[in-house]
């Protein structure tokens, strides 16, 4: 995870550089307009922290003990596309914008109860946003902030492969939460666009249940401190 937060730093410094300095502007002629529809691509990382909390098990394989928790940090790439439209009034920038992004997001742990022996695995493999933007334009550059719904496909397990008692469970919920960010836009040409984002994403607590035919083996499962860096690649359409 810190080899590809240093990429997406670096990157991010390089982009910034290069839209100040104006290497390459856009076209000349009068103030830039921002309003108008979009569609582009983004890629970066992000970084969350799993914490789940026992809170029934009736199994004859299960390690933990209702009250009994764990947590794990983790961090991966994400990549994905968005869409969106802007709505300009003098030097303000009012919009809506909607994110959808692959993720290998993925933690294992091995649990420190009991015979210690549960392996948890938990992956986020699809993040998705719906959010308003509203910011400030000077000429060729826009700063925003954001704010909205966000949701997340998860892939959660436990396995216990060591005799004598072994099983297994796996849930796949759909996580909700909200998220906010901000973020700033360069103007390359008319249409082509380059941009940096930062999102912290909250994820409300989910119950999960890994239990065989020998009992509930439950939890408490939240995905919390969700940090995500992004650059993006928009193309503006002129409607």
């Amino acid at each position: 995870m810190k080899r590809t937060m240093y990429l997406f730093c670096i990157a991010a410094v390089l982009i910034s550089i290069f839209l100040f300095t104006g290497t390459s502007s856009a076209e000349k002629g009068g103030t830039y307009d921002w309003a108008g529809f979009y569609i582009g691509v983004n890629i970066g990382g992000g970084s969350i922290d799993v914490k789940q909390k026992n809170t029934a098990n009736g199994t004859l394989w299960g390690d933990m003990l209702p009250g009994e928790s764990f947590h794990k940090k983790t961090g991966g790439l994400i990549g994905g596309g968005q869409f969106g439209f802007n709505l300009q009034v003098k030097q303000f920038v009012f919009g809506a914008e909607v994110t959808t992004d692959g993720a290998n997001l993925k933690t294992n742990n091995l649990s420190t109860f009991g015979a210690a022996d549960d392996v948890f695995k938990t992956r986020i493999n699809f993040l998705m946003s719906a959010t308003a933007r509203a910011g400030f334009a000077l000429d060729k550059f826009l700063f925003y902030g954001k704010g909205g719904y966000a949701g997340a496909l998860a892939s959660m397990s436990v396995e216990d492969t060591t005799p004598r008692n072994t099983g297994k469970g796996r849930a796949k919920p759909w996580l909700s939460g909200w998220t906010a960010g901000v973020g700033a836009e360069y103007a390359i040409t008319k249409h082509l666009i380059a941009g940096i984002e930062y999102n912290y994403i909250d994820f409300a607590k989910t119950s999960v249940n890994y239990g065989d035919t020998t009992g509930d083996y439950s939890f408490d499962a939240k995905i919390r401190n969700f940090h995500q860096g992004l650059i993006k690649i928009i193309y503006k359409f002129d409607w």
